[in-house]
């Protein structure tokens, strides 16, 4: 299961709002300070976000603070 949450690039396969999301900095998977951005949609309204992974405790924890416009906008957590 934390390897379905944590590859974020595959969200958009299985999260209704995301439309896709790429890594940042050259990065490629997830550890603590890595950096994502992502493209959403709902209901015909399209928003960028740039999130940065908070915990990355292989194989039980994944979570990311999302930020829109540069404001925090929620934090994402997933204990497995």
């Amino acid at each position: 299961m934390y390897d379905l949450v944590s590859d974020v690039p595959e969200m958009a396969t299985w999260a209704a709002e995301v439309a896709r999301n790429k890594w940042l900095d050259g990065l490629a998977g997830p550890a603590v300070g890595a950096r994502f951005r992502g493209v959403n949609r709902h209901r015909g309204r399209v928003w960028t976000t740039v999130c940065t992974v908070t915990a990355a405790d292989r194989p039980s924890r994944f979570e990311f603070l999302v930020r829109v416009a540069g404001l925090p906008s929620a934090k994402w957590r997933y204990h497995i």
